[in-house]
């Protein structure tokens, strides 16, 4: 029936094989407390000394129905300290993972049309849950405040705790369970009109929850209340009354994890081991990578400009990583086995260029995986050693590594690992002079990224075709790719990619003579440059911008954009930018008739190139001069190399 919602209503039981105790077990601990604390005790079990008439002085308590008296007995036990039960709650739920059962409901609440849950329960593990086994965030309303969020049509899972949050003093006492609150039961009775009530884990000892059920209007309610009973016990003679007056159906379970089991059977769900695997990795991989972008960013400070807060930061982010590959080799000490520590470690020493150490790490993993006859593992060890002898400038080695890889992948028709492979094996040939067999695999990658949606594949081949392309004068290449790329990198958040990748795609239209088209983009990117403050990006596009401006004869916006370049490098200490800047100045008041200005403007960037010992720059712009200085007529603007 595609028109039937559900709504669970989930009990202490749920949580039971997640590490939570249930209210019975609770009740069983806080009375053993109390009879311990007890200094007139002399009864020989605790049957005999709940029975005595002073022990609890709970109204019609009887040690068989004990667990239906947990408020009371709650109160009783932190009578002098009610901020302690508060803070015993939050210390049995802390460390509580989400059990199997959970990851099929959270599929269930993401995926489907059965978005709500209602709870008597304090902890987070629904919410846990679906972070940790989907892409949704629930709307948690963990405060009685909050109940008018909980509407029948939501767009996204809805969870609500009825008896608040475990951090918004959740209701134990007799006092605050004895009558659900008026918004509650407001929302609830709006939305069970809407949605068909399946109870799983919750015994109705409670006095809110289990009223409200009890004077619902059942006739108003789409389909029968559902009450899952755990094992071949009686239920609850009021249980028994409710379902007697809702039409209800009582279904027997073996406990929340089996159930959940069951319906994941049914509703055909896939297990969720592999997706968890992937996105932790995920997840470990974008730290590690931050981590090293900030490193990258922080080595490359100009020398004499950096601040005492760059120094702390570098000094602490050193700290981390230096930590971090500890941790890691103590981990592998006490087990050297312990593949996924092994194949962590290796990365990291990939990432920080230590070969030796990631290639005796790599050959124990390929000695595992052999002897595992684990063919993924097997696949992905070639490629990590692949890179490795290509960082050792074995590049020979590294290509026979990508080659094993390459048939390892395509066996396992694996399209991203072939990707991957194809990049690497590009960057390969790049570096061994073949820019032909790179621009085949590199096509070949980005297909296969294309082919899956694989944006963090196209951002790194068609970005690294586009550099190569460019600078091999392919432009209509060149075009293709670098769009590709910075928009990859557009839609992956990545904007330092995209500011490169701009910039360099703005070049090409300049080369290709569209300089309107490569305003208009290294305008786009100058605002991404302004916006995260990088002043070098911010420096170069102003020189882009420069140059365009001079192309197109608009020279006092071209004097502007130098101006404004030279002042930045100024800044920062850039003497070989600097350089540039002026010398393209020098160009402007040249090509304007300015020949004493464009003298000056020379003589100072041959200082700052002498300074900076850039002869080759030194050179260059003895060149210019002298062709410059040649030319009896005007000189073709478009045939001038600015700096």
């Amino acid at each position: 029936m595609q028109d039937r919602r559900f709504a669970f209503v989930l009990g202490a039981g749920a949580s039971k094989s997640s590490g939570i105790p249930t209210g019975a077990e609770l009740v069983d601990l806080w009375l053993t407390e109390l009879r311990e604390r007890d200094p007139y005790s002399t009864s020989e079990s605790m049957e005999d000394w709940t029975a005595t008439a002073d022990c609890l002085q709970i109204l019609g308590f009887t040690y068989d129905r004990r667990a239906m008296y947990y408020p009371q007995i709650y109160e009783k036990r932190f009578m002098h300290d009610p901020e302690s039960g508060y803070a015993y709650l939050e210390k049995i739920m802390e460390n509580a993972e989400p059990s199997v059962g959970y990851s099929v409901l959270a599929q269930l609440l993401s995926s489907e049309r059965h978005k709500v849950v209602v709870t008597t329960n304090f902890d987070n593990l629904i919410a846990d849950s679906l972070s940790i086994y989907t892409d949704t965030f629930p709307l948690v309303c963990g405060h009685e405040s909050l109940a008018d969020f909980v509407v029948p049509s939501p767009r996204r899972p809805v969870i609500a705790k009825v008896h608040r949050d475990l951090l918004f003093a959740p209701k134990n006492k007799p006092s605050e369970v004895d009558r659900l609150d008026e918004g509650w039961r407001n929302a609830l009775t709006s939305l069970f009109r809407h949605y068909s009530p399946i109870v799983i884990g919750y015994g109705g000892n409670d006095g809110s929850l289990f009223r409200f059920l009890e004077e619902l209007d059942y006739d108003q309610v789409p389909g029968p209340l559902v009450w899952c009973h755990y094992g071949k016990n009686n239920i609850d003679e009021k249980v028994s009354a409710l379902l007697d007056k809702a039409k209800g159906i009582l279904v027997r379970i073996d406990g929340f994890d089996e159930l959940m089991l069951v319906l994941s059977q049914e509703l055909n769900y896939e297990s969720l081991a592999l997706r968890l695997e992937d996105k932790t990795r995920k997840r470990i991989d974008s730290f590690n990578e931050q981590l090293q972008k900030l490193k990258r960013k922080l080595e490359q400070a100009p020398k004499g400009k950096t601040l005492e807060s760059h120094y702390l930061t570098r000094n602490a982010l050193h700290g981390i990583i230096e930590r971090d590959l500890e941790s890691r080799k103590r981990i592998i000490d006490e087990n050297p086995t312990n593949l996924p520590a092994l194949v962590d470690l290796a990365k990291r020493h990939i990432e920080t260029a230590s070969w030796a150490e990631a290639e005796k790490l790599l050959k124990r993993v390929l000695s595992i995986n052999d002897q595992l006859q684990h063919i993924p593992g097997k696949a992905n060890t070639y490629t990590n050693l692949g890179r490795v002898y290509h960082g050792m400038d074995n590049l020979d080695k590294a290509e026979k590594y990508y080659a094993d890889a390459l048939i390892l992948n395509e066996e396992l028709a694996s399209l991203k690992g072939q990707a991957i492979v194809l990049g690497l094996m590009g960057k390969l040939y790049i570096d061994k002079g073949n820019l032909e067999k790179a621009t085949d695999v590199f096509k070949k990658a980005i297909q296969l990224d294309e082919e899956i949606g694989w944006k963090e594949g196209v951002l790194f081949n068609a970005g690294t075709l586009g550099l190569l392309a460019r600078k091999s004068r392919q432009l209509d290449v060149a075009r293709i790719m670098l769009t590709k790329a910075s928009d990859a990198a557009h839609l992956l958040g990545q904007d330092d990619a995209y500011a490169v990748y701009l910039g360099n795609l703005g070049s090409v239209y300049r080369d290709l003579g569209e300089l309107i088209k490569a305003k208009e983009i290294y305008e786009k990117a100058l605002r991404l440059a302004e916006d995260r403050g990088y002043a070098v990006g911010i420096a170069i596009t102003h020189d882009n911008l420069g140059v365009v401006e001079a192309l197109l004869e608009n020279f006092p916006k071209a004097e502007s954009h130098f101006r404004k370049s030279l002042w930045i490098d100024e800044e920062i200490g850039s003497k070989d930018g600097a350089g540039k800047h002026k010398a393209n100045l020098g160009i402007v008041y040249w090509l304007q008739g300015k020949k004493t200005k464009a003298q000056v403007e020379w003589e100072s960037a041959e200082i700052l190139f002498r300074e900076a010992k850039a002869g080759n720059l030194l050179k260059r712009l003895q060149l210019t001069r002298d062709e410059l200085g040649k030319s009896n007529s005007k000189p073709v603007i478009n045939s001038i190399s600015y700096f």
